[in-house]
């Protein structure tokens, strides 16, 4: 006897669904799809609004994570940042940060920023895919952990004491 398994729903019919939802003002027959969409964010995100961030002479476009939720998603899940893209983690003091890379597809950088420095960077931390996760702990206190892909800092000749600084973003990249 052969069991049928219900067909995989495409990113296509969750993005509309979620959006009939939408206009049908969040009835109670949408939950089953913005559930779906809850536990794959890449579907139900809009494109991030990105900071320009220059780390010595460089600069970065990097999305901001300052909510809880986003401060606890990250680069979850990624597998691609653009060259010069990454994150900005912000904290409202500044603290020994720790993060663990639990559900991160590709190595990363992550530069933690003190009073406008680089204070410590740990370069290359591996992607993790099953528990215990290594946890990563800044040897100084930060107030932002920027993380962008493995090799970056680098590449860029990214160092201890660099100044980082927030820039206008500029229209034309």
């Amino acid at each position: 006897m052969r069991q049928l398994l219900p067909k995989p729903i495409s990113p296509r019919v969750l993005i509309g669904s979620a959006l009939a939802c939408l206009l049908l003002t969040l009835s109670t027959a949408c939950t089953p799809h913005l559930a779906i969409a809850k536990k794959h964010p890449a579907i139900a995100t809009p494109a991030p609004q990105l900071d320009r961030v220059r780390i010595g002479g460089n600069d970065f476009y990097l999305e901001r994570a300052e909510t809880p939720e986003q401060l606890a998603q990250g680069l979850m899940f990624r597998r691609y940042l653009k060259p010069r893209h990454g994150m900005r983690f912000i904290f409202p003091s500044a603290r020994f940060q720790s993060f663990w890379m639990k559900n991160t597809k590709l190595p990363l950088d992550m530069l933690f920023i003190h009073h406008g420095r680089v204070v410590d960077i740990i370069q290359r931390a591996v992607p993790c895919t099953k528990n215990p996760c290594p946890v990563y702990t800044s040897r100084q206190p930060a107030e932002w952990v920027i993380e962008l892909e493995g090799g970056t800092a680098a590449k860029y000749s990214l160092q201890l004491g660099d100044s980082v600084r927030l820039l206008p973003v500029s229209t034309s990249r």
